[in-house]
């Protein structure tokens, strides 16, 4: 992949990320060692639990998917 196919493709990402937060999504990004390694994951897993909870009993008009 050349230099701008890999930015268009990085621009467009951006553009879906952005709608997806307009629209009220969380959105997440993690690396490997995010999920591997457990100690780091644990804060982040917390901050997820906690939101999800806010949203769904906040009137929260969307769809909640617990994984």
């Amino acid at each position: 992949m050349d230099a701008e196919s890999l930015a268009s493709v990085v621009d467009q990402e951006r553009r879906r990320e952005i709608g997806l937060r307009r629209a009220g999504a969380l959105i997440v990004r993690w690396g490997a060692d995010d999920v591997l390694v457990p100690a780091w994951s644990a804060a982040p897993a917390a901050y997820l639990r906690s939101d999800i909870e806010s949203r769904a009993s906040s009137g929260f008009r969307g769809r909640v998917i617990r994984v």
